[in-house]
Protein backbone atom coordinates (compact mmCIF):
# COMPACT_ATOMS: atom_id res chain seq x y z
CA UNK A 1 0.00 0.00 0.00
CA UNK A 2 1.46 3.24 -1.18
CA UNK A 3 1.76 6.20 1.35
CA UNK A 4 -1.15 7.75 -0.40
CA UNK A 5 -4.21 5.29 -0.94
CA UNK A 6 -3.02 4.63 3.00
CA UNK A 7 -3.75 8.28 4.23
CA UNK A 8 -7.10 8.31 1.98
CA UNK A 9 -8.16 4.78 3.77
CA UNK A 10 -7.66 6.26 7.08
CA UNK A 11 -9.09 9.88 6.24
CA UNK A 12 -12.47 7.94 4.70
CA UNK A 13 -12.28 5.90 8.30
CA UNK A 14 -12.35 8.60 9.89
CA UNK A 15 -15.25 10.66 8.11
CA UNK A 16 -17.30 7.24 9.06
CA UNK A 17 -16.44 7.05 12.31
CA UNK A 18 -17.37 11.13 12.27
CA UNK A 19 -20.49 10.58 11.34
CA UNK A 20 -21.70 7.27 13.17
CA UNK A 21 -20.68 9.71 16.44
CA UNK A 22 -22.70 12.74 15.49
CA UNK A 23 -23.66 14.13 12.14
CA UNK A 24 -21.49 15.21 8.95
CA UNK A 25 -18.23 16.64 8.41
CA UNK A 26 -19.50 19.75 7.12
CA UNK A 27 -23.06 21.80 7.97
CA UNK A 28 -24.96 22.84 4.78
CA UNK A 29 -24.32 26.76 4.23
CA UNK A 30 -27.87 27.84 5.22
CA UNK A 31 -27.04 27.01 9.04
CA UNK A 32 -30.09 24.21 8.05
CA UNK A 33 -29.41 20.67 8.53
CA UNK A 34 -32.32 19.55 6.35
CA UNK A 35 -31.37 22.43 3.50
CA UNK A 36 -28.99 21.06 0.80
CA UNK A 37 -26.52 23.50 -1.17
CA UNK A 38 -29.00 23.75 -3.89
CA UNK A 39 -31.64 25.00 -1.54
CA UNK A 40 -33.57 21.44 -1.66
CA UNK A 41 -34.39 19.47 1.18
CA UNK A 42 -32.84 16.92 2.10
CA UNK A 43 -33.45 12.94 2.69
CA UNK A 44 -32.17 12.75 6.40
CA UNK A 45 -32.00 9.28 7.99
CA UNK A 46 -33.85 9.19 11.50
CA UNK A 47 -32.24 9.41 14.11
CA UNK A 48 -33.87 7.57 17.41
CA UNK A 49 -34.65 9.67 20.17
CA UNK A 50 -32.99 8.87 23.96
CA UNK A 51 -34.59 5.71 25.24
CA UNK A 52 -36.45 5.14 21.94
CA UNK A 53 -34.38 1.78 21.29
CA UNK A 54 -31.65 0.26 22.58
CA UNK A 55 -28.31 0.57 20.60
CA UNK A 56 -27.47 -2.56 20.46
CA UNK A 57 -29.78 -5.38 21.10
CA UNK A 58 -30.13 -9.26 20.63
CA UNK A 59 -32.80 -9.18 18.37
CA UNK A 60 -32.86 -13.07 17.15
CA UNK A 61 -31.23 -16.35 18.64
CA UNK A 62 -31.01 -19.75 17.29
CA UNK A 63 -28.87 -22.77 18.14
CA UNK A 64 -25.50 -21.71 16.63
CA UNK A 65 -26.67 -18.21 15.25
CA UNK A 66 -27.56 -14.96 16.26
CA UNK A 67 -28.74 -11.46 15.28
CA UNK A 68 -27.68 -8.43 17.20
CA UNK A 69 -28.99 -5.20 16.08
CA UNK A 70 -27.36 -1.48 16.33
CA UNK A 71 -28.91 1.55 16.02
CA UNK A 72 -25.90 2.90 13.68
CA UNK A 73 -23.35 0.85 11.54
CA UNK A 74 -20.91 3.21 9.37
CA UNK A 75 -19.92 1.00 6.05
CA UNK A 76 -16.40 1.50 6.91
CA UNK A 77 -17.20 0.15 10.53
CA UNK A 78 -18.88 -2.86 9.16
CA UNK A 79 -15.96 -3.81 7.09
CA UNK A 80 -13.54 -3.72 9.41
CA UNK A 81 -16.32 -5.68 12.02
CA UNK A 82 -16.72 -8.45 9.73
CA UNK A 83 -12.58 -8.45 8.50
CA UNK A 84 -11.57 -8.45 12.77
CA UNK A 85 -14.43 -10.57 14.25
CA UNK A 86 -14.45 -13.54 11.05
CA UNK A 87 -10.29 -13.96 12.59
CA UNK A 88 -11.51 -15.30 15.83
CA UNK A 89 -11.61 -18.91 16.12
CA UNK A 90 -15.23 -19.38 17.56
CA UNK A 91 -16.84 -17.46 14.75
CA UNK A 92 -18.31 -19.64 11.79
CA UNK A 93 -19.05 -16.45 9.75
CA UNK A 94 -20.41 -13.23 10.63
CA UNK A 95 -22.15 -10.86 8.40
CA UNK A 96 -22.46 -7.25 9.26
CA UNK A 97 -25.14 -4.99 7.07
CA UNK A 98 -24.38 -1.59 7.55
CA UNK A 99 -27.77 -0.22 5.87
CA UNK A 100 -29.64 -2.05 8.40
CA UNK A 101 -27.76 -2.65 11.22
CA UNK A 102 -27.98 -5.63 11.54
CA UNK A 103 -25.19 -8.32 13.11
CA UNK A 104 -25.55 -11.75 11.98
CA UNK A 105 -23.13 -14.45 13.63
CA UNK A 106 -22.84 -18.08 13.39
CA UNK A 107 -20.61 -20.38 15.65
CA UNK A 108 -20.77 -23.66 17.40
CA UNK A 109 -22.62 -24.12 19.82
CA UNK A 110 -20.76 -24.89 22.36
CA UNK A 111 -19.11 -21.22 22.21
CA UNK A 112 -22.30 -19.49 22.88
CA UNK A 113 -20.61 -18.33 26.28
CA UNK A 114 -18.01 -16.86 23.91
CA UNK A 115 -20.32 -14.92 21.92
CA UNK A 116 -22.14 -13.22 25.09
CA UNK A 117 -18.90 -11.93 26.06
CA UNK A 118 -18.47 -10.91 22.58
CA UNK A 119 -21.87 -8.90 22.43
CA UNK A 120 -21.29 -8.23 25.82
CA UNK A 121 -17.51 -6.14 24.55
CA UNK A 122 -19.00 -4.52 21.54
CA UNK A 123 -22.09 -3.42 23.58
CA UNK A 124 -19.84 -1.43 25.93
CA UNK A 125 -17.34 -0.42 23.67
CA UNK A 126 -18.47 0.05 20.13
CA UNK A 127 -22.21 0.36 20.29
CA UNK A 128 -22.23 2.24 23.92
Amino acid sequence: MSYVSGFMMGAAIGKSIRQMFGGSSAAAPSGNPAVGRRGRAATLPRQAAVGDAPSFALVSTLPGRRRYRASRIAPAIAAALEERLSSLEFIKEIQVNALSGSILITFDETDCLRVDALAAWLKEHLFS
